[in-house]
């Protein structure tokens, strides 16, 4: 080794071998080091997204529990002014009185109820909704007749929801052979055709009616 590369060459081989070495070991160092700050980044980074993810969750359920409490409030709202079965609801109809009428109705609601009342109602009811005399008496078969709509009756003792529900779902529930409407008249047919039945009421039933309507949306 002296003959081929000398003393002075050897020991500069010396002097670069622990070069080397000395960077060798110094890059493993720091690739150590590198991968232990690595590791801590991903450690904290999978902390993060932890805290991130529970903090998502928490939000996501609150906000599904706000939703559901919310959705079963409104339930319980709409089970007021919706009865089972009844398409018709109270937040249809505005009691806000009406410059042709003076009433909740327009004129033209009224018009389209009857032509609806001449085609369904006559029959039972009469042409101008006087109805069967002896309508407190009830029939042979137990059932009541069909009773006066023209307010000298107990119509204007119910809410419109009430009325509604009687069109809609038919008079089977108050002792009535009334039959059920739901899949001859629509929503709208059925308000006309109650507009229509309170153009026979004098304004004093209709005013003691609209008293006890307001009433019952205040429950």
């Amino acid at each position: 080794m002296v003959l081929l590369f000398g003393t002075k060459r050897l020991k500069g081989m010396g002097s670069d071998a622990g070069a080397v070495l000395k960077g060798f070991k110094q890059s493993l160092y720091e690739e150590s080091e590198t991968e232990s700050h690595t590791l801590k980044n991903k450690k904290g980074n999978f902390r993060m997204k932890k805290i991130l993810f529970k903090s998502a969750f928490v939000a996501l359920l609150s906000f599904s529990l706000f939703a559901c409490n919310k959705k079963i409030d409104e339930q319980d709202a709409n089970t007021k002014i919706q009865y089972e079965d009844t398409v018709l609801t109270i937040d249809a109809i505005t009691l806000t009185p009406k410059k042709d009428t003076e009433r909740w109705y327009f004129s033209e609601q009224a018009e389209r109820g009857k032509i609806v009342f001449s085609s369904n109602c006559v029959a039972c009811h009469g042409r101008k909704a006087e109805a069967t005399p002896n309508w407190k008496t009830p029939n042979d078969n137990g059932h009541y007749p069909p009773p006066p709509l023209n307010g000298t009756a107990h119509a204007w003792h119910h809410p419109i929801s009430v009325l509604g529900r009687t069109i809609y779902s038919g008079g089977a529930a108050v002792g009535g052979q009334m039959p059920a409407f739901k899949n001859r008249l629509s929503e709208s047919e059925i308000i006309d055709v109650i507009a229509h039945i309170q153009t026979y009421w004098p304004d004093k039933i209709y005013g003691r009616w609209l008293t006890m309507e307001k009433s019952s949306r205040r429950q």
